[in-house]
């Protein structure tokens, strides 16, 4: 008697991975891919649950007698647009299926395979391939939490690192008001009222290396300034105070400038508005369907 093999799924990095031959199983379990906690499923599941609550080999586990279909994926079927064609999830151009390949339920162009297996052997994130994310003006929109296209956010370009994880606040604008009244009232307030979003941001390497860079800089300029200080007191000088003063300015400036990736332009119970994000970036998302 022909016995039908069975096709599992498992859960990574919050995507789901998959089908995988049952022969495979054994070996993600030993390269440590799939741990006792992994969230898996197979056909006669009735929901994911932890692989380590799931007593049997997976090469002995007794096959249903009428399988349902599979799941649908947690971040959603990859969009087909006009004409057949599939959005690669790494570059956002979109092609035919029979020239992409396809990792769980990610599309990848041939040009961009090299670079998207790259980011999964270094453990980088898999993208949600546009799904909640949008773009509204010059600005991205998305969820907290939510995993963005794998470009460059500053140029649009490949990326091979890991993204660099941000925590993003921001108030109503009339919170500032209170600057004038006194300063540690509006950080306290500022403090109560704000909101925050999550965020992992895809970097290129030249662009996470400028940053770097921008950043050594200000800490370079922060230390100048306090050496300014020690001699404007040394000395009695106001000239080296001036200079100390500049130094830190300069310091805040080039730190916000150039070592600030993005910035929240505004954050709802749902939705967060981020600024920052290139033109090339937010040319490849759909625009944000804001019906309220």
């Amino acid at each position: 008697m022909n016995v039908r093999p069975v096709d599992w799924f498992y859960v990574q990095n919050g995507s789901q991975i998959g089908p995988v031959p049952v022969e495979q199983i054994d070996d993600l379990v030993r390269s440590g891919r799939i741990t006792a906690q992994t969230l898996v499923w197979r056909e006669g599941l009735a929901n994911w649950q932890p692989f380590g609550l799931i007593s049997a080999t997976p090469s002995s586990l007794p096959l249903p007698p009428a399988p349902p279909p599979p799941p649908a994926p947690p971040g959603g079927v990859p969009p087909v647009i006009a004409g057949g064609l599939t959005p690669c999830i790494e570059c956002g151009n979109s092609f035919a299926q029979s020239e992409m390949i396809c990792y769980g339920d990610a599309w990848i162009c041939a040009r961009c395979k090299p670079v998207f297996f790259q980011r999964i052997r270094e453990g980088a994130p898999l993208a949600s391939g546009g799904a909640n994310v949008w773009r509204s003006r010059a600005s991205l929109v998305t969820l907290s939490g939510t995993a963005l296209p794998v470009r460059c956010a500053k140029c649009g370009g490949p990326v091979t690192g890991r993204h660099i994880p941000r925590t993003l606040y921001w108030h109503q604008p009339w919170v500032y008001v209170l600057i004038i009244v006194s300063l540690p009232v509006y950080i306290i307030v500022s403090l109560i009222v704000r909101k925050k979003a999550k965020l992992a941001i895809p970097v290129c390497e030249e662009h996470r290396r400028k940053r770097n860079v921008a950043i050594l800089v200000s800490w370079l300029l922060v230390v100048l300034a306090l050496a300014g200080f020690t001699a404007a007191i040394a000395q009695d000088s106001g000239l080296w105070a001036m200079v100390g003063l500049g130094l830190v300015v300069a310091s805040i400036v080039l730190g916000l400038w150039k070592g600030t990736l993005v910035s929240a332009k505004k954050i709802d119970g749902d939705y967060v508005w981020v600024n920052g994000f290139s033109k090339e970036y937010l040319e490849s998302l759909p625009e944000f369907p804001d019906y309220r």
